[in-house]
Parts: C-alpha cells; structure tokens; sequence
C-alpha cells in the first residue's frame, strides 16, 4: 500500500477543488443558456394574443399561415370578402372550416360607424351559411365592413375572437 505524503494530499485536494469549480462553472453555464434561451422565446400566452385583421396586404402571409394545423383557441378562415346584398339574396358565404376545433358565430358592423348589421346564429364545425341578408335595412350603395368572429366553447363563452375586412354592395 502506498504511503500518501503530504504533498500528495496538498495535489489531490487541489485537483479535488479544481474538478469541483469546473462542474459548478459548466452547470453555472447551462443554467444560464437555458434561462437565456427560455426569455428570449416568443410567448405562448393566450391572453396577450390579438386577431389579426385580414387585408388585401397581409393576405399572402395569412394564407401561407392556414398550412398549418389550426390550434386550439385559433379560427381557419373559409369565406367570401366581396359581398351584394339584393332583396333578400346575398353572395355572402361564411364557413366554419372541418379543420377547425370550436362553434363559431359573427357579427357584421360598418366599420366607419362600428353600426352591427348583421348577427349570425351558431356555426357548428364543418357547417357554412350562405345567401344571408343583414338585419340592418341600409341605403344602397358601398361600405366598408368588419367581420369579427367569435370562437365558443361548448358552453357558448366566448374563447377567442378574430376580425376580417369585407366590403358590401346594397343594391
């Protein structure tokens, strides 16, 4: 057996404290990666989120966007924006597309005034509505408006809400 003189006890405690910085500096290190990392992702938080309205400038980008898979709480847009409203027919066409996860209803407003014309009944996934007329009798002519969807649960609250520009013709 070998005598440890010491010396040899004065290298081991050296080479001892040494491997102990080197853990405590490399775990030091990952933590804050990690924590780096961690702050600088984008957040996921479902209260901080706002629809997006859908423009003739931001359409390209919104489309490339619906190739995904549609998340919860999210709404794919299935919809004609050109509306004519004529006696009590209408090109109007809204759907709540089969890939989509909740019930949906709409209100229509002008978007000048924020005036609701128009109210939907409930979309059940999968189902449309077309052909609808607004509630509103309004003089004809052109307007701008502003559809804004509202995402239910299966109790009928309210999860979420997403807004897109159309514009009408009252013929």
């Amino acid at each position: 057996m070998e005598k440890i003189t010491p010396k040899k006890q004065v290298f081991n405690k050296k080479r001892l404290i040494i491997i102990a910085l080197s853990v405590t500096f490399i775990v030091m290190l990952a933590t804050i990666i990690f924590l780096l990392i961690r702050l600088n992702a984008p957040k996921q938080s479902k209260k901080n989120q706002r629809p997006t309205v859908v423009t003739s400038g931001n359409a390209e980008q919104v489309k490339n966007l619906m190739d995904k898979p549609v998340e919860d709480g999210s709404y794919r847009v299935v919809m004609n924006i050109d509306w004519t409203f004529k006696g009590n027919a209408s090109n109007a066409y809204v759907e709540n597309a089969k890939d989509n996860t909740r019930t949906v209803y709409f209100d229509v407003f002008i978007a000048e005034t924020k005036e609701l014309v128009y109210s939907s009944p409930y979309i059940p996934v999968g189902e449309k509505l077309q052909g609808f007329t607004l509630d509103a009798d309004l003089e004809p002519g052109n307007y701008n408006g502003l559809v804004t969807y509202h995402l239910v649960d299966d109790n009928m609250e309210e999860v979420s809400d997403l807004s897109i520009k159309v514009t009408f013709e009252i013929k």
